[in-house]
């Protein structure tokens, strides 16, 4: 069974874009243009790392986590849908080597991959810089409702779930040790892909790396 169309969360207003989607945008874009130009798929995963190698010096490009990086594919695809541009993140693809099916209801990717090779993408870098800096300005027109608490919690267990078999261990550790942080983000605003990289992914990075210098 085919995944509704969803198109973009971003255009139907579904989500609003953080300044951690404004950031990773900036830097992703111009990595997306080199891999289409290269003309070789790559996993999430991959690009995610290439990205930190590219800026050790940015703080949410090093945070980033492949499980909300189509998040913020999407918010790339608001430039993109906007001057009439094929999607360039047709080029990365899940571990399987493939797009998902909720971007297969949407997207040919394999037309998509073929147009962004017929782009000269110099020729959009002017309209691409306006567009990161229109968006580094942007305020939200109208403020949705606080979340509750209750809701805040109920949003964090959700989202848990679908990141769940990317966390590669939580021994010695407990979810609610970051609970009470997570949910006073949540309802600050914070979109809950954001909250997740900045405590339990900032966590358990931070573990890792002082097993591996052990």
């Amino acid at each position: 069974m085919q995944n509704t169309p969803t198109e973009n969360n971003f255009f139907k207003g579904w989500r609003n874009p953080t300044s951690v989607d404004v950031v990773l945008a900036e830097h992703y874009y111009p990595l997306l243009i080199e891999v289409a130009g290269k003309g070789d798929l790559v996993t999430f995963k991959d690009f995610v790392d290439m990205a930190k190698a590219r800026h050790p010096e940015v703080q949410d490009v090093q945070a980033a986590i492949p499980v909300s990086t189509g998040r913020r594919f999407e918010f790339i695809r608001l430039y993109t849908r906007e001057h009439g541009l094929p999607d360039l993140s047709s080029w990365v693809v899940n571990q399987s080597g493939k797009n998902s099916d909720v971007y297969q209801a949407d997207f040919d990717p394999a037309e998509e991959r073929r147009k962004t090779q017929t782009i000269d993408w110099s020729q959009h870098e002017g309209d691409w810089s306006a567009y990161i800096k229109s968006m580094k300005e942007f305020k939200p027109k109208t403020k949705t409702k606080p979340l509750t608490e209750k809701e805040a919690q109920h949003i964090i267990a959700g989202y848990y779930q679908t990141v769940r078999d990317d966390i590669p261990s939580l021994a010695g550790f407990s979810l609610s040790d970051l609970r009470e942080q997570m949910i006073a983000e949540l309802i600050a605003g914070d979109a809950v892909e954001d909250v997740f990289e900045k405590t339990l992914f900032s966590v358990l990075r931070d573990k890792s790396n002082k097993v591996t210098k052990k």
